[in-house]
């Protein structure tokens, strides 16, 4: 295993870990906003209620405004007890009341002889109230409230009593003597600590970001156990395959209840097991057959030498063992040929020139180098051919194809049997079909057919033949783009059928 190699894993759980972090942190943010006004609401609508409150306790009567205030229920307006004073409750507020021009009519107990800001800033409609953040006088941090209202008059038709002195049971305000009573507006800023809003929106703000990193622990951990349980069969792929060898390719991989995606996985091994074990068996057998057809003709030639050393004087001996040298090495440059012409056309090497050819006379003209083959075993031969029929092809590499299909008919046809052969028209493509009845030929023995050096009966070795005529034919078939099919009928004819493809008629 490669360190260096990115692992599906860890770009798994980096992805997962990242998509679910991008997910949570947006929607938290999301959440954390809707709290956040829906708590700043909340906190704005009490603020509103303690100026209802103290807006609702004010009315005018006639020069002087009442403001029937009570400490005790409003606590939070009174002023700190003297040994409080040091820890400035949360719960303290205050208020102050003003005329448009700043003059100051009355403050809470709470404020002293401090003075609460002023808001620049225009409320969003007449008599609406504006919210602002600034610092309280006790140096907190606060929420204000600034509104602009009209006193209500008291009610005229209760019967008038003189103005009481200010510090009795009614708190008085006088207003000054530039107040205009018709027109009179009141302003009231009403101030509150925000300290305990910011702990409530804190507090929210570290509970989300807490879930988050909670929730992105918790998949971690939940999805390396399932990456680990659900690569566990890649692992026991991994085993199996790293066991098999060029001595096992029969071994096949076996995963127990394996999912869905590795199940393809697993056949596809599977078969390329069976396909590399197939090549290996042919490339032994090839071995083997090379080196066969190789050992008699280097018997022959030492054979040939050992004689020539014992008669060198003989002019008769030496001929005949010159010509047996010949034969042997004409058969063996064959061989050699046949290889190398095998390989080019595996290797994609051999070029190809295709034109228009007429099937008609190179069929006639690849039975008549057979003629006499065929006479002395007594073969006769059926040829039934369409004129005009016309393929787009390589000449020479497609007569190659039909002469080495004709000589394996002749070669391993039975004596005094007739050989059939036909090319006709279907469909879109014409058909060659060569017939024979073989001297010996099983079904077994038709996927070795066209395995290279590959004989029926290796024990009989013919020096006109090396076994690489069909070989030859399906690589330049599969270069041309012609199918070869073989088969073995019940009456045990042997049968090969030629697709050709390109076709003009």
């Amino acid at each position: 295993m490669n360190p260096h190699l990115p692992s599906i894993r860890s770009q798994m759980t980096l992805r997962v870990l990242a998509g679910t972090a991008v997910l949570l942190v947006a929607s938290s943010s999301f959440l954390g906003i809707l709290f956040h006004q829906r708590i700043v609401e909340e906190y704005d609508d009490a603020l509103e209620t303690r100026a209802d409150a103290l807006i609702s306790v004010l009315s005018l009567d006639k020069e002087v405004l009442d403001f029937d205030f009570n400490e005790d229920a409003m606590p939070e307006f009174a002023a700190p007890e003297p040994e409080d004073k040091d820890e400035d409750s949360d719960e303290v507020s205050f208020f102050e009341m003003l005329l448009p021009d700043r003059t100051s009519l009355r403050k809470s107990p709470s404020l002293a002889e401090h003075t609460l800001p002023w808001s620049t800033g225009a409320p969003p409609e007449p008599d609406e109230p504006i919210l602002w953040n600034s610092r309280l006088p006790n140096g907190r941090p606060g929420r204000l409230l600034q509104v602009e209202f009209t006193p209500e008059l008291e009610d005229a038709d209760e019967e008038e009593e003189p103005p009481e002195i200010p510090g009795e049971d009614v708190d008085h305000v006088l207003l000054p003597d530039h107040a205009n009573l018709d027109k009179l507006r009141v302003v009231l800023i009403v101030g509150r600590s925000r300290e305990d809003l910011n702990e409530t929106l804190a507090l929210m703000y570290a509970s989300l970001a807490v879930l988050v990193v909670v929730v992105l622990g918790g998949i971690a951990v939940v999805l390396r156990r399932a990456l680990a349980s659900g690569f566990q069969p890649v692992d026991d792929l991994n085993a199996q395959l790293k066991a098999i060898g060029p001595d096992s390719l029969q071994d096949r991989i076996g995963l127990e209840a394996p999912r869905q995606e590795l199940a393809t996985v697993e056949s596809a091994v599977n078969q390329l097991l069976g396909r590399l074990s197939a090549g290996f068996e042919r490339e032994r057998r090839f071995s083997s057959n090379v080196a066969h057809e190789l050992r008699t003709p280097v018997s022959e030639l030492r054979s040939a030498c050992e004689v020539g050393g014992r008669w060198p004087d003989d002019p008769k001996e030496v001929r005949a063992l010159f010509e047996d040298i010949h034969a042997v090495g004409v058969h063996m440059e064959k061989i050699v040929e046949m290889l190398l012409t095998l390989a080019r056309c595996e290797n994609g090497a051999m070029p190809v020139e295709c034109e228009r050819v007429e099937l008609a006379p190179l069929l006639r003209a690849c039975w008549q180098r057979v003629e006499d083959e065929a006479a002395y075993k007594g073969i006769t031969v059926d040829l039934k051919t369409t004129g005009g029929l016309f393929t787009i092809s390589d000449p020479s590499k497609l007569q190659v194809i039909l002469q080495n299909l004709v000589d394996n008919a002749v070669g391993h046809g039975a004596p005094n049997s007739v050989i059939r052969c036909s090319a006709t028209q279907s469909g879109s493509s014409p058909v060659i079909r060569i017939a024979n009845q073989p001297e010996e030929l099983d079904r077994e023995d038709l996927p070795y057919l066209f395995e290279r050096c590959w004989q029926k009966n290796a024990a009989r070795p013919d020096r006109q033949r090396a076994g690489l005529g069909l070989s030859i034919a399906r690589a330049l078939g599969d270069l041309l783009g012609i199918r070869i099919e073989p088969k073995l009928e019940d009456d045990g004819t042997f049968v090969v059928q030629l697709i050709l493809t390109g076709v003009e008629t």
